[in-house]
């Protein structure tokens, strides 16, 4: 039995780390002052942060397990388009950006651009995704281009880019 104590000190000690260092990226995406949300592999929302809340106008425990139809159910083909991109995703590994026109929920139209990365699971397979979000209107009065940038942040990192145009009516 005393063999089998330092394993399990070991094991206690590591999920700690574990969890301290869930609880330190939970609270990174929370402090973010634009949207991000994170999925898995099947397309079900894992996780939103304060900003996707307040500007998709949906609490996240309405959006935790559901899926982008869930969020689009008046705009088939705005929740058709992030199907897509998402696709692209699972089968070529990176980031991606695009810009889509979407109808939010209260009735407002926004021009988004969407930011999107996958990460990898315990084994190096893709196991979801993260997305950040902003505004196109934001970022052209504050004077910056909405052009999307993926390629130098790609090369940077080694990692393949997917480039996409979408844009969409509702």
């Amino acid at each position: 039995m005393s063999e089998a104590s330092p394993d399990i000190a070991s094991v206690l000690a590591v999920l700690e780390t574990r969890r301290d260092d869930l609880r330190i990226a939970q609270e990174l995406i929370e402090v973010l002052p634009i949207p991000v949300y994170f999925k898995a592999r099947d397309g079900k929302y894992l996780g939103v942060n304060r900003a996707w809340e307040l500007f998709f106008g949906v609490k996240r425990a309405e959006m935790i397990g559901g899926r982008v139809a869930d969020l689009y159910p008046n705009a088939p083909g705005v929740a058709a388009k992030h199907r897509e991109m998402d696709e692209q995703l699972w089968a070529n590994r990176g980031d991606q950006s695009y810009e889509i026109r979407l109808t939010l929920p209260d009735g407002r139209v926004r021009h988004t651009i969407y930011y999107k990365a996958t990460y990898s699971g315990t084994e190096g397979e893709v196991a979801g995704l993260i997305c950040a979000s902003a505004s196109t209107g934001l970022a052209r009065r504050a004077g910056r281009s909405t052009r999307p940038r993926t390629a130098c942040i790609a090369s940077r990192r080694g990692a393949s880019t997917t480039r996409a145009s979408g844009h969409s009516s509702t």
